[in-house]
């Protein structure tokens, strides 16, 4: 139970922080920048949520002004798109930003990924959003295929949604 509660916590205190830091500071036009540190985290299976359990309820997501539901945050649209993989490649399109579809590679939102086999599992390991103006980075560790694999993930607002604009894969 702590172990759920330590990371839920942990965002809510840097939320709060980000907001009160976001107030003290005048607005400027600047493009987002955010530090990436690469880190080495224990892996075990209970840290790795399942994929039969759902992960992006009607409670997390936000209506579109289209009528359909898109998730609120950065980090539901990550586990909105990672949920998806690999049995519905379109629907994943759906969280790509338009820079990113113009360079899709052949195999699509998969190839995007970079990685084989079944997935059994995913958690967010960390998540740096800066609302104004607005970007995000997510950093997630996949079970697919038996084995761990990290992904960071770039996104950016387009028409007042999170899209992903980039999927980064750390050395190793």
């Amino acid at each position: 139970m702590k172990r759920t509660l330590y990371p839920i916590a942990l965002c809510l205190v840097a939320g709060l922080l980000l907001s009160a830091c976001s107030l003290l500071q005048t607005p400027t036009a600047s493009v987002p920048t955010a530090a990436i540190v690469e880190e080495t985290v224990p892996t075990t299976e209970e840290e790795i949520i399942p994929t039969a359990l759902p992960t992006v309820s009607e409670t997390e997501v936000a209506k579109s002004e289209s009528g359909d539901h898109y998730p609120a945050t950065p980090e539901e649209v990550v586990k909105a798109f990672v949920s998806l993989y690999p049995d519905n490649p379109e629907q994943m399109r759906q969280y790509l930003s338009s820079n990113l579809i113009s360079k899709l590679p052949k195999g699509g939102p998969i190839a995007l990924l970079k990685f084989n086999g079944a997935l059994s599992g995913f958690s967010i390991d960390s998540a740096a959003v800066n609302p104004d103006p607005a970007g995000a980075i997510i950093k997630v560790r996949v079970d697919v295929g038996g084995a761990v694999k990290n992904r960071t993930f770039v996104l950016v607002k387009e028409k007042e949604h999170w899209v992903i604009d980039a999927v980064r894969i750390p050395k190793s």
